[in-house]
């Protein structure tokens, strides 16, 4: 089963500053995604301290690999947000097709968001009074890689 990605971007947008995140954890599980062991990523050291984390695989159009993740803090969710890994392209990449809808999505929802264009990655930041999220893109040895990741303004001040 394939989820649309824009679709969890309305998941957590609606899901991060409202719910537990064993709340979230049952969505995920609903949808079909595949509950995977956490491995943290050892170069985010821009993390603050989280009591636990969940990590799902699951299936999405064009992309070679999907996983989501969230962090939790005080039952809450700290943060929770996607990956998806696309081949490279020379002339139409999906990641990027993939990152301009993301971005539409998140704009729709926050306005106009903070661009950023740093060594060939790019990302759009958001802030609204609940929530601080971002989307990204960025190329990783053979691989455009897309992120979303959407945070509790709560624990992120």
């Amino acid at each position: 089963m394939s989820l649309n990605p824009l679709t969890l971007i309305n998941l957590l947008v609606q899901t991060v500053p409202n719910d537990t995140a064993s709340t979230l954890v049952e969505k995920c599980q609903h949808l079909g995604m595949v509950e995977q062991l956490y491995h943290s990523p050892p170069d985010d050291i821009n993390l603050p301290p989280f009591e636990r984390a969940y990590q799902f695989q699951f299936q999405a159009p064009e992309a070679l690999g999907a996983g989501l993740e969230i962090l939790e803090k005080e039952t809450l969710i700290l943060q929770a947000g996607f990956q998806l890994s696309f081949p490279r392209a020379f002339l139409m990449s999906p990641a990027g097709k993939q990152f301009d809808q993301m971005a539409s999505l998140l704009g729709g929802h926050f306005g106009a968001g903070q661009r950023t264009n740093i060594a060939g990655a790019k990302a759009i930041y958001y802030n609204s009074p609940s929530v601080v999220s971002y989307v990204s893109r960025a190329k990783m040895q053979d691989q455009d890689i897309v992120t979303v990741r959407v945070g509790n303004r709560a624990f992120w001040g």
